[in-house]
């Protein structure tokens, strides 16, 4: 059998056959066989480790995490036939989260496994559970599933893929950014430490933890039905000033949920660079979106990543002729005020669910507010 070690796995099965029950503790990754779903935990430093913590490096917090969808936030991938990697890209602590999976040979989609707990930024390599558990879930239907020829060969990776679900307000928040085509990576723009250039030397994984919420709350601000109703509602500008028509206006939006992959920075000098996949945004803003709720800078520099320049109403100001001032900056944060007021329901990620309030303690922070 092979598994990988994180932490040595310790099983104490009570039974053999195909179709027993039992409970067993990895090193408190808690699974509970008696239910029809196997259940874990990953909530603490016996049974998972945290990513973007403080002292990692650059490189731990930038390419070696690789990409993620932003539909997906809690990312499960196959690291061989036998073993996964889970990893909770949400800056906030989960609960009742059910791991799907779609298997080539299945008919259905299955039920993994569930966590009952999940903290913020947890990542666990762990062997897939019917190796050595109960050989048998249910599907999404609730139906009963073997997974016994599976064991001996286990899943060719390039043979499963996996979501996840969950009934909270929260985790349906985050489900709904599935919407959004965006793949999203944390990036060093300034790899060769220029303090000339407009990128930040050496982002540190605060940055990058208040990114994961920012991005977050954008993305979710950006599916607002309300949001949506006013770019298509109200007059706009592409590139030189010109006046867009309502067709537009809805294929610039959709361009924008389609958006394949944002690659994330951290700016230096100047308060947002953007351009192609590049969006970057300075630590003032990081730190900020949750307490000020400006979004007008992200937003400014999603229009530059849509191919608009300062002309327009995407990544500019434009009056029209009747001295109003248009501009999807303003659209948003209109948008965001009625969050504010209470008119609209909250964003998903709040200085009270962040894991980490200290990442927003300006008093104790030493970066610019660009």
């Amino acid at each position: 059998m092979k598994y990988l070690a994180f932490p040595l796995l310790l099983f104490f099965l009570s039974c053999s056959n195909d179709d027993s029950t039992s409970s067993f503790i990895d090193n408190d990754l808690i699974i509970d066989d008696t239910a029809a779903v196997s259940i874990i935990a990953l909530d603490s430093d016996s049974n998972s480790k945290l990513i973007l913590q403080d002292g990692m490096s650059v490189e731990e917090t930038t390419s070696s995490l690789g990409r993620y969808h932003i539909g997906k936030v809690i990312r499960v991938r196959p690291i061989d036939e036998f073993n996964i990697e889970v990893t909770n890209f949400a800056p906030i602590d989960l609960e009742d989260i059910t791991i799907i999976a779609t298997i080539n040979g299945f008919e259905k989609d299955i039920q993994l496994f569930k966590i009952k707990k999940l903290r913020a930024h947890a990542q666990r390599v762990m062997p897939y559970l019917f190796i050595d558990g109960k050989k048998h879930t249910l599907d999404i239907d609730g139906n009963k599933v073997d997974l016994t020829s599976l064991v001996t060969s286990g899943v060719n990776p390039n043979h499963i893929t996996f979501n996840f679900s969950g009934e909270s307000q929260i985790a349906k928040k985050l489900m709904s950014l599935a919407k959004l085509n965006w793949e999203i990576a944390y990036h060093d723009y300034n790899d060769d430490n220029n303090p000339d250039r407009n990128w930040k030397l050496d982002p540190t994984p605060h940055d990058w933890r208040r990114w994961s919420s920012f991005i977050i709350n954008y993305g979710y601000t950006v599916l607002r039905e309300e949001y949506k109703e006013s770019i298509l509602n109200e007059p706009l500008f592409k590139n030189d000033k010109v006046l867009q028509t309502r067709e537009e206006r809805e294929a610039t939006y959709n361009k924008l949920i389609n958006k394949p992959f944002y690659r994330l920075g951290v700016v230096a000098h100047v308060s947002g660079l953007g351009g192609g996949s590049t969006l970057g945004v300075g630590p003032g803003q990081l730190k900020n979106h949750v307490t000020k709720w400006s979004y007008a800078v992200i937003n400014h520099e999603i229009g530059h990543t849509l191919g608009f320049k300062h002309s327009s109403s995407w990544a500019g100001t434009i009056t029209d002729s009747n001295g109003i001032k248009r501009s999807t900056d303003i659209l948003i944060n209109k948008v965001n005020e009625r969050v504010k007021s209470g008119e609209l329901d909250q964003l998903p990620i709040s200085i009270d669910n962040y894991y980490m309030p200290r990442d927003f303690d300006f008093k104790n922070d030493t970066d610019p507010g660009y």
